[in-house]
């Protein structure tokens, strides 16, 4: 084999240098890949723990609404605390609503950036006109008998009330259904026979956990404690019944809508009537089940790891379901669904306990967390969604 002359020799070594040498510095400068940030990002704002939320509404990319209630258990009475924000979560601020210290239920209902309803057991329906800043009453409690249960107002005008009807008796928990169209003024109670009928003792749990209200658009959703997921699809006027792929008294908590057709429920466990008392069965998991035709079928059943889930439908481009969990799991963490709740996965590796969450965009969204969830913690705070990580992980895309 032919020798390669000296002078090549020299010139091949010297390009290889300067390629070897040009990685090695490409290699001394590139920086580590900047940390992902955290699903949720805490805000400054908060409140105290002794707190429960109750509701959180991100009406769209500026206004946002919540509440919470004086936490069932503890011995301080603490007057309800709506929590608001205009300038797309940059921002925060509450009032204090007066007289409502010994209640356990707080629902917001608004309208838009200025108007918001909201229901306040042995006060009456309170109305803001700017933003949250004051509130006056509209009218007195509907009945000293009607717990709140789900307050929803289509506008200014058109609402829907949902109540537990308390009597001497836990098995006497009704339902009870009311509808508004001059703002609250005057409430009509709506037939039974218009959503199904009345079953004694269906609102047992509901008033014990808060029920579960959501809309979209014209439709309004609400679950029962026997079972029953009673739909409006035109404001009230008239009512669908849809019965839940279980035993008779399935007790649902929660519905996430995202429209009429396309919905997600979620049940602790069973209530069984024996000797004119109510008995709780719960599960060690919340069962979850979603449908896309209007509940004549349903996805195969999804277990979350604990009894109590609230659920959230994140808008995009296709249905994501969204379980955050508490109660029984400290810290708690986030579960998310892109197959139609088929199947959940953990992604809040940091536990942030958030106990309620909403969104107007995958990309805008907002949750409450729930400080006795997270050791050491000694408030509850406002946190902002941030879908980065989901993308990084492949589970958006």
């Amino acid at each position: 084999m032919k020798k390669l002359s000296p002078v090549i020799t020299l010139v091949v070594t010297s390009i290889y240098l300067i390629f070897f040498l040009e990685g090695c510095r490409k290699e001394e400068i590139i920086e580590p890949p900047a940390a992902v940030a955290p699903l949720w990002e805490k805000s400054s704002f908060s409140f105290s723990r002794d707190y429960f939320p109750t509701c959180l509404v991100v009406s769209d990319s500026l206004n946002i609404w919540g509440a919470a209630v004086s936490c069932p258990g503890l011995e301080a009475n603490l007057p309800i605390k709506v929590i608001f924000s205009h300038d797309g979560g940059k921002t925060w601020d509450s009032r204090d609503m007066i007289n409502s210290n010994k209640v356990t239920s707080g629902l917001v209902s608004p309208v838009d950036g200025n108007t918001a309803f909201i229901y306040i057991n042995e006060e009456g329906l309170m109305k803001t006109t700017n933003g949250g800043s004051t509130w006056t009453k509209v009218r007195e409690e509907l009945d000293t008998c009607l717990f709140g249960s789900g307050l929803h107002f289509f506008d200014v005008n058109t609402g829907i009330g949902i109540f537990a009807v308390i009597h001497n008796a836990i098995v006497d928990d009704t339902l009870a259904i009311y509808k508004t169209t001059d703002g609250g003024l005057n409430w009509s109670l709506l037939p039974s026979a218009l959503w199904g009928g009345v079953i004694p003792g269906e609102a047992k749990t509901l008033w014990m956990t808060g029920g579960g209200i959501k809309s979209a658009g014209d439709t309004i959703g609400y679950v029962t404690g026997c079972g029953r997921i009673i739909i409006s699809k035109d404001r009230g006027m008239t009512w669908d019944v849809i019965k839940f792929p279980g035993p008779n008294y399935e007790s649902l908590y929660c519905i996430s809508m995202i429209n009429s057709k396309t919905f997600s429920v979620a049940s602790y466990g069973r209530i069984t009537f024996v000797d004119d008392q109510w008995e709780e069965q719960p599960y060690t998991y919340s069962k979850i089940l979603t449908t896309e035709d209007g509940g004549n079928s349903w996805s195969a059943e999804t277990a979350i790891p604990t009894t109590f889930a609230s659920l959230s439908n994140v808008p995009w481009n296709k249905p994501v379901i969204l379980a955050n969990c508490f109660y029984d799991i400290v810290p708690s963490g986030t579960f998310i669904s892109t197959d139609k709740g088929n199947t959940f996965t953990e992604v809040d590796s940091l536990k942030h306990s958030i106990l309620l969450a909403d969104f107007y965009s995958m990309n805008h969204g907002f949750g409450i967390s729930f400080g006795y969830g997270i050791p050491g913690e000694t408030a509850n705070y406002i946190y902002r969604w941030n879908p980065g990580i989901l993308y990084e992980k492949k589970i958006l895309q």
